[in-house]
């Protein structure tokens, strides 16, 4: 069935979801059967180490109750103890004053006796106990683990792309953001890297759909906000009374005094959006939000599509009386639940969104199948993002760990559990773009002559930068996240050389007074503590290069070996880019590939 004959919900609610789940189960089947893992024997073992794991989890009770035992018992000799003192008091009568301390003695020794001749032991035993069979399971784990190992050794982090290629033909993804993508998006789609402001990437995932280009991207952002900060000051006076009779009295006040001040203070969001280039409505320009539509209710719906009309023929007035050019669409459901008013040029919005276009958009915004009307889109020019709010949640590392298991059942369930919502996730951050008939089309290739300067691209150079740390670039005296940015300096064959630059805060602790009027007619001082964040800057070099045809998992099995020649923590691996911090020292990034391709 085609994609672009359908509705993006439809084709989602009819074919894509059901496919995908088909060739998730057949891949994995596919998988298990060339691993030669022999099932029967991994769930026997599997079980064995679940039934293992009861055992340990019946000792840790039996643990507990002993444990709660004895302290109760250590309760009750605190209260023997307490008896034990009551003898001096001169106010009990003489029988008591002989028979708590007795008590009190019995009660002590009687909780000795109970804790160290028989709790402790029965502690220490059911401790022994647990901690054979904890070993005991490590060992069944073990062997379950070297059971499935072969069919683990065969998963991918490419394998989640694929299986998406396999349902959505028309996507076509790319093993990381290449720099032709990037030249593509600026050349030909008003993309300019690097125009975010401050803000550092962590992760992305590009190809092409219907041949256009597009990428998403996990960054953090840096926005200067301000903190407001409360401070108290506890006063106290007395006044003097004359009463009816002429005598005098004193009265005791005190009052809380309250004081605020304002201040700036750097925030720091992550946040993850689907950059697209398409070349239809080269000059439109335009923004909607987010309104869960999907969740209002069919009256709650008609009222808001009622009272979205009014002003929809308001604003028409206004655009008529002012010279303006917004006029109001026929379908003004369409045009209430959108909401894109800010729009820019009336023709080439009417020539995108289609009436075939506008009734797919409210399926969608209306859906409860999908995520609904969750969703941010902005236009400009050739530009596209969409920014959805399942996106932020969205687990972007497709790295085998997610779905790994001792278990074949439960891997197996995992590998489709994840590649499920992983897809789900993917095609309804494209749903917005699938509703409109022009998107579905392949662009014209116009790349110029000029060559990147860099093999690489300035994101996975951020994004490798992120995966060692900012702690690592970042000044000694940052009290704040670190905002990584990438310059290349140079390049030599297939090794790009790039500046890292990090932008944080240092942080000082201030105390401001402020005058506040007390109840007892003075002014005074109130403090209010709070911080001023000062700038910081500083720079360190990477090195990177490709290490195509290495997996993660093949890094990794490499690490340790990697302690021979530098500090592990100062290289990492994305995307299948090999990156070093040059002033770690040690060696260097040749010798380093030489060790993990060996």
């Amino acid at each position: 069935m085609d994609l672009s004959t359908l509705s993006p919900m439809d084709y989602y609610d009819s074919t894509a979801r059901e496919q995908h789940r088909k060739n998730c189960e057949e891949r994995f089947d596919a998988l298990l059967a060339s691993s030669g893992v022999n099932v029967e024997e991994n769930r026997a073992t599997a079980k064995k180490y679940r039934e293992q794991l009861s055992k340990i989890d019946a000792l840790n009770k039996q643990i507990k109750k002993y444990k709660i035992i004895r302290g109760f018992v250590i309760a009750f000799m605190v209260i023997g103890l307490v008896l034990m003192t009551l003898s001096g008091v001169a106010e009990l009568p003489d029988v008591w004053r002989v028979l708590f301390p007795i008590i009190g003695l019995a009660v002590i020794i009687g909780g000795f006796l109970l804790i160290f001749l028989k709790l402790n032991k029965l502690i220490r035993h059911f401790d022994t106990l647990c901690d054979k069979e904890e070993a005991t399971a490590r060992d069944i784990l073990a062997l379950a683990n070297s059971q499935i190992a072969p069919l683990i050794a065969l998963f991918r982090e490419r394998d989640t792309h694929d299986l998406i290629e396999k349902t959505v033909p028309e996507l076509d993804f790319e093993d990381r953001l290449s720099t032709d993508t990037v030249r593509d998006l600026a050349e030909n789609y008003d993309f300019t890297e690097g125009s975010e402001g401050r803000s550092s990437t962590r992760d992305t995932v590009s190809g092409r759909f219907f041949g256009n280009p597009f990428f998403f991207e996990r960054s953090i952002t840096e926005t200067m906000g301000t903190e407001t900060y409360h401070g108290t000051l506890v006063i106290h006076w007395t006044t003097r009374h004359r009463d009816s009779k002429g005598n005098t009295t004193t009265r005791h006040h005190s009052q809380t005094l309250h004081a605020s001040v304002t201040k700036p203070k750097p925030f720091y969001s992550i946040g993850t959006a689907l950059h697209y280039g398409n070349q239809a409505a080269p000059d439109l320009s335009f923004s909607r939000d987010p309104a869960h539509v999907e969740k209002l209710s069919e009256k709650q719906l008609a009222d808001r599509i009622e009272d979205g009309e009014k002003e929809l023929a308001e604003r028409a007035r206004d655009a008529l009386s002012d010279g303006g050019n917004f006029t109001e669409m026929a379908n003004t459901e369409f045009e209430v639940l959108f909401g894109a008013l800010n729009r820019n040029n009336e023709q080439q919005f009417r020539l995108l969104f289609t009436p075939l276009a506008q009734t797919d958009t409210v399926k969608l915004l209306c859906s409860k199948s999908g995520y609904g009307d969750d969703f941010k889109f902005i236009k400009n020019r050739r530009h596209n993002i969409v920014a959805s709010e399942h996106a932020q949640s969205w687990v972007m590392d497709t790295h085998v760990s997610n779905y790994v298991s001792y278990d074949v059942d439960i891997c197996r369930e995992k590998f489709i559990s994840f590649n499920e919502n992983y897809f789900k996730s993917v095609y309804f951050d494209f749903a917005p773009l699938l509703t409109i008939p022009a998107y579905q089309h392949a662009p014209v290739p116009s790349l110029s002559a000029v060559k990147s300067e860099t093999n690489y691209t300035h994101k996975e150079y951020e994004a490798l930068a992120n995966d060692m740390g900012a702690a690592i670039f970042a000044h000694p005296d940052t009290a704040t996240e670190a905002i990584l940015k990438a310059e290349h300096i140079a390049s030599f064959s297939d090794v790009d050389r790039i500046e890292i630059t990090a932008y944080s805060y240092g942080a000082i602790p201030r105390t401001d007074f402020v005058p506040v009027f007390g109840g007892d007619g003075r002014m005074h001082n109130v403090p209010v503590h709070w911080v001023e964040y000062y700038p910081l800057v500083s720079a360190s070099q990477l090195e990177v290069k490709s290490l195509s045809g290495i997996t993660p998992e093949e890094f990794s099995e490499k690490r340790d070996e990697l302690s021979q020649l530098t500090d592990p923590s100062n290289v990492a691996f994305h995307h299948g880019l090999l990156a070093r911090l040059t002033s770690a020292g040690g060696a260097g990034i040749d010798e380093i590939s030489k060790l993990i391709l060996k």
